[in-house]
């Protein structure tokens, strides 16, 4: 006999939903998964970039090489006893355009010709006279000639960005990182050849009447380095953290300069200390790396064997290259490499 309806239809197993407590447990896992791989993906992205940024900095280094053997000469359209005038602070001409011009064969006329069609007048001189025309299209362009020596992606190419400098040098663009930052240059001054015998002989935050000509100046990078200018795509001002911003002393940004780009190799025992006999490179390309800033002072373990510099309520630091030559007894001792402490990013080329 078949059972009754009721019967049938009690006896069939309810399908049951999850209670709020699994629900709850459930979403917990999720947001804990999800929590601890967010960390890591940004890890994998970081490093992705910063083996893209090393990879067009290498690219760069070795168009560098190739025109030094070709030229007999490091490239550069201008020298840098102009580059490190007092006025390029305002111009705020690169040494990384300064770079480009020779590595690209972007000049096609001396500033005191007259103008050829669709050029622009660039250069770290006030006299427009004594700058170059320049078919900025031909920057960072594939071309075919001997004259290229380097042609970059377009994407790290960037123009119009705010920056120190007259509209032109904008117009011209900046090489950028994968970060969104101007890759830097550090040029050595050819012209600079004495022995090293104080710090100054490194390095300067600009030429100087009354001084030898110097390794390196400041004003070279003057564009990116100024207080309140929000630079490249990643729009960060440098007045903020940047122990190598104008913010700071002179004696300061000289410190930091000499730290940044003297050489740990054969370093000079003097009586006020030690100094690089030599610099890390002809050419030192910069990249500020992940925190977008250049020489941080916000690194704690970059900072740690620097003097503090308080500006405000924000915190600088001078750092010092002869952080590891501290007996006198020896005649060499390793050195700290201070910088190796920074996210920083550095190629050299010579």
């Amino acid at each position: 006999m078949p059972a009754p309806r009721n019967a049938r239809h009690c006896s069939a197993r309810q399908p049951r939903g999850f209670s709020l407590v699994e629900l709850l447990v459930v979403i917990f896992i999720i947001a804990l998964i999800i929590g601890l791989s967010i960390p890591a993906v940004g890890k994998v992205r970081t490093s992705a970039r910063v083996a893209a940024t090393q990879s067009t900095m290498n690219s760069i280094a070795q168009a560098i090489s190739a025109f030094t053997i070709d030229n007999k000469r490091s490239p550069g359209y201008f020298s840098q006893a102009e580059m490190g005038a007092a006025s390029n602070a305002t111009q705020g001409f690169s040494n990384m355009q300064n770079l480009m011009l020779d590595l690209t064969g972007a000049v096609v006329a001396p500033g005191s010709a007259a103008q050829p069609s669709g050029a622009i007048r660039v250069g770290p001189n006030t006299d427009n006279n004594r700058n170059a025309w320049v078919r900025e299209s031909l920057v960072g362009a594939s071309q075919s000639g001997s004259k290229n020596y380097l042609s970059i992606n377009e994407k790290l190419l960037v123009r119009g960005k705010e920056r120190t400098g007259i509209d032109e040098h904008k117009q011209l663009g900046d090489l950028e990182d994968t970060f969104g930052m101007p890759i830097l240059a550090w040029t050595r001054n050819e012209a600079s050849t004495q022995t090293i015998a104080t710090i100054e002989d490194f390095a300067q935050v600009q030429v100087a009447a009354n001084r030898p000509p110097a390794r390196f100046y400041w004003n070279g990078n003057a564009a990116y380095l100024t207080q309140g200018v929000g630079i490249g795509t990643a729009a960060r001002n440098q007045g903020e953290a940047s122990n190598l911003n104008s913010r700071l002393s002179d004696t300061v940004r000289v410190a930091n300069l000499t730290t940044l780009l003297g050489s740990n190799a054969n370093p000079l025992q003097l009586t006020t200390g030690w100094l690089p006999s030599t610099a890390r490179g002809d050419i030192v390309l910069h990249s500020a790396g992940p925190d977008f800033v250049y020489l941080s002072g916000k690194e704690s373990r970059g900072n740690a064997l620097g003097t503090s510099r308080n500006l405000g309520q924000d915190k600088f630091y001078e750092l010092s290259y002869d952080t590891g030559f501290r007996n006198a007894g020896q005649p060499r001792n390793p050195s700290v490499d201070q910088v190796a402490a920074f996210d920083d990013l550095l190629q050299t080329a010579n």
